[in-house]
């Protein structure tokens, strides 16, 4: 039997090591993005997960990011004229903050291809901010998604990939 994230993440925590050590790899995949307000735009993702290293994704693509359960993952979608991404003429459309302590108790299995609305008020420079407030806009967003249909929106699987534990008698299984 495969352990939600959740238990997998807080054990390690239990066990006294630094959080920093204690991630875990999950795929990030940004599937799609709705955007009523604008035609013929290419969009793309800049996926982050605190550090200073960021990745930027297209549509359809997936990233490997390592995460731990006080990570908030932010993904920045920005919209390009061309297919290729270049930061001078791409524009922000929002943002969306994932929670992963959140993702692990609310959706053990991870989340596919789930729509979710950007919030695109927020300066996506600014730190991430209060994590009770976090979590009900991650709420929000994926309750709005259906609600608000001219709010712009992403389509997002997060998915935690096969690992190994080394410690005690477990074998190599899933995290979500």
């Amino acid at each position: 039997e495969e352990p939600p994230l959740s238990l997998v993440l807080h054990e390690a925590e239990k066990m006294g090591n630094t959080l920093a050590t204690d991630t875990i790899p999950v795929l990030v995949t940004m599937v799609d993005v709705h955007n009523p307000k604008a035609q013929d735009q290419f969009y793309f993702c800049n996926v982050s997960s605190g550090g200073a290293s960021t990745k930027v994704i297209g549509r359809s693509q997936t990233l490997s990011v390592e995460v731990g359960i006080t990570t908030i993952l932010s993904m920045i979608v920005y919209e390009c004229p061309e297919p290729v991404f270049t930061p001078e003429t791409a524009r922000c459309l929002g943002v969306l903050r994932v929670p992963i302590e959140r993702l692990a108790e609310r959706y053990s299995s991870g989340i596919f291809q789930q729509w979710f609305n950007l919030d695109t008020r927020s300066d996506p420079r600014m730190p991430a901010g209060d994590p009770q407030q976090l979590v009900s806009k991650f709420e929000q967003a994926y309750t709005d998604a259906v609600n608000d249909v001219y709010q712009p929106k992403v389509c997002v699987s997060v998915i935690g990939s096969a690992f190994e534990v080394q410690r005690g008698t477990r074998q190599t299984f899933s995290i979500f």
